[in-house]
């Protein structure tokens, strides 16, 4: 297949990358992934489009519509909570340190009970945390080392998951992100 590049602004976009919302059967949202993945989803018989986006690509015999949104087919089972991820810890705590609220040093990820004491690697006992934190932190618990934390650790909810992943989400995912 062959894809059309427009230009805008001197700067080059490629339509076959931009996000497209995937939502499962029962119309509750799984994820994100790029046109190109939905394109092949769609004519592969796993997803079916829901919501079609202003743009197309283009082929040398055809022109297809980009989806905004797209359905599977079958259910697909979610497993319990979320994969733990370092740029999902990132994510949940807003690439905040959660000790001293800084943004602008580099991040580290700090577990609340010391892995040294058996402490979980699990959404809710690590937290994004600025070197100077957890250097200062050390493997102490954060009482032991008379440093509190901004918000309570937890799994994040797939929505704001969703969203804080994109920054590109887009109006006609709202109904389906805001129930």
């Amino acid at each position: 297949m062959t894809y059309l590049i427009e230009k805008q602004d001197t700067i080059t976009t490629c339509k076959i990358n931009n996000p497209v919302l995937i939502l499962n059967v029962d119309y509750s949202p799984l994820g994100i992934c790029i046109a190109k993945r939905a394109i092949v989803l769609i004519f592969s018989n796993k997803a079916e489009t829901v919501i079609h986006s202003n743009k197309s690509i283009n082929t040398i015999n055809s022109t297809y519509s980009i989806p905004s949104v797209i359905k599977t087919l079958n259910y697909i089972k979610r497993p319990y909570g979320k994969k733990i991820s370092r740029l999902g810890i990132f994510a949940r705590d807003n690439f905040t340190c959660q000790y001293c609220g800084n943004t602008k040093k580099t991040l580290t990820i700090d577990h609340i009970i010391p892995k040294s004491r058996n402490g979980p690697h699990s959404w809710d006992n690590v937290a994004a945390a600025c070197m100077d934190c957890n250097h200062k932190k050390a493997g102490r618990t954060p009482s032991e080392a008379h440093m509190t934390l901004k918000k309570k650790p937890n799994i994040p909810n797939l929505n704001t998951h969703i969203l804080k992943y994109s920054n590109k989400t887009q109006n006609s995912w709202n109904q389906f992100l805001y129930k």
